[in-house]
């Protein structure tokens, strides 16, 4: 039997992650056996995933993807109008093998959020200076 997992990354917000730009942090959770890490409850924001190995990651969109188990993260996201709020509960977990089948040894649940911020950056084509004049009405001044 493996030691309970032990969390690092303490539990609450993971922070806000502006829509449509990319996001990766590892979750932490020791153990004297390889932990694993899943989603049991809540949802991650749509187009944010977890791995096996507690890498949060991905480009936070405002609509889920129809494709379930999906592991990567593919397409355009769409505008995030509003902050949204996820809370999801994350599970660190050690296995063992019993007759030749891997089963759950241990575990620790803790809970999280994040938060997607709606709030597009403004990038700016035009140059610094004056807009709308031309030679002909600048003589006129």
């Amino acid at each position: 039997m493996s030691l309970i997992p032990t969390w690092v990354t303490p539990p609450g917000s993971l922070g806000t992650i502006p829509e449509g730009i990319f996001y990766r942090v590892p979750l932490e959770a020791t153990s004297d056996s390889t932990v694993y890490f899943r989603l049991i409850a809540g949802h991650l924001p749509p187009g944010v995933q977890i791995n096996e190995t507690g890498i949060l990651a991905g480009n936070p969109a405002l609509r889920r993807s129809l494709v379930i188990g999906s592991t990567t993260v593919q397409g355009v996201p769409f505008d995030v109008t509003n902050d949204t709020y996820n809370q999801f509960t994350i599970r660190a977990y050690t296995e063992k093998v019993i007759n030749g089948v891997t089963v759950l040894d241990t575990l620790a649940d803790r809970t999280f959020s994040l938060t997607i911020s709606g709030v597009s950056t403004v990038s700016w084509l035009t140059p610094a200076g004056s807009i709308g004049r031309s030679e002909e009405h600048t003589s006129e001044l």
